[in-house]
């Protein structure tokens, strides 16, 4: 994840931030820098993992969480294990074009749920303000996410809906001219009554008067996996794209993680769509423990003392000073 974010300085003049109580403030402020944030505003995490972190009580977090909930600022899913920062992108928009490149994987990495389809759904307005060469530049496999997030989400009321109305109903006035998704713009002849109207492919790269016929394909929904047992047993050696994800999180020991991982599933009878995903938690979850014991001992290590052979005398303070052939103290 990103080492450096921005947090405008103004959060502190508005009325939701101030209205937090200093606990809210706090756990607001951790989610805004927290270094497991995606570049898209979600973090993987639960109440209770936060409230590891700071060392708090599960309850103490889980009214902070719900203070920034209710205030707007923030949407959790608990079930799921996922939280979103609804103005994140307002201030951390990207720098350059490349970055789009590892949205998609970031939106693969969180667990599917209502409210992952609502904010990728909501991608598209912060997609729609962008300039046309940074619209350009967006791969299309993440419009195509975003597409499919929005099918999922058609019966709910949000922004972008509301912008589509209010698209077609411009190009009702202007059949000349209409706009396909992210702002780009291909001309359009308008048809005769008697000639058959053929569908066009939405122009995804640059704009040009050349319209393409193509035939309809049929929207391809991406389906939820369903859980399945564990497919591991004991005694199973790490897989390496799960032991790579452990040493990004510096585990020390990988194998016994794992072993935990399969123990857990067998002795809980819990099952997951993605163990790796899962493996991933638990990843995150030594991590947090790890820095918090790395915490605890250094603020309970004594005081060091040190006092010079014979004590502090005067002495011991004469002989670490200077003076000049008069007598006077160096400085």
């Amino acid at each position: 994840m990103a080492r450096y974010r921005k947090i405008d300085v103004r959060m502190w003049n508005d009325r939701k931030f101030r209205e937090l109580s200093d606990n809210g403030k706090l756990a607001f402020i951790l989610l805004l820098t927290h270094p497991d944030t995606t570049q898209i505003g979600t973090i993987r995490t639960r109440v209770s993992n936060l409230a590891d972190e700071l060392g708090w009580q599960r309850d103490a977090m889980s009214h902070a969480i719900q203070e920034v909930t209710l205030n707007g600022m923030i949407d959790a899913d608990e079930k799921a294990g996922l939280m979103v920062i609804n103005n994140f992108l307002k201030y951390n928009a990207p720098s350059s074009p490349n970055a789009f490149k590892s949205w998609c994987e970031l939106i693969d990495l969180m667990p599917e749920c209502d409210l992952l389809d609502k904010h990728v759904a909501r991608l598209k307005t912060f997609v729609d303000g962008l300039s046309v060469g940074m619209r350009n530049a967006i791969p299309n496999d993440l419009i195509d996410a975003i597409k499919d997030a929005m099918s999922r989400t058609n019966g709910q009321p949000c922004r972008t809906q509301e912008q589509d109305q209010e698209q077609d109903q411009e190009q009702e006035h202007h059949p000349k001219a209409f706009e396909t998704f992210a702002g780009r713009v291909c001309e359009k002849e308008t048809p005769l009554k008697t000639a058959p109207v053929e569908q066009e492919l939405p122009l995804q790269r640059t704009t040009v008067s050349k319209t393409e016929t193509v035939e309809k394909k049929s929207k391809v929904k991406r389906q939820k996996k369903e859980k399945i047992p564990c497919p591991f047993k004991d005694g199973d050696q790490i897989p390496e794209d799960y032991l790579t994800t452990a040493k990004r999180y510096g585990v020390q020991d990988p194998q016994s993680l794992f072993d935990s991982l399969i123990a857990y599933c067998k002795a809980k009878d819990v099952e997951y769509a993605d163990y790796k995903a899962a493996f991933t938690t638990f990843c995150i979850n030594d991590k947090a423990k790890r820095e918090k014991k790395s915490q605890n001992q250094f603020n309970n290590a004594p005081p060091f003392e040190y006092e010079p052979p014979g004590g502090f005398t005067d002495d011991y303070y004469r002989d670490q000073c200077e003076f000049d052939e008069h007598g006077k103290l160096k400085l």
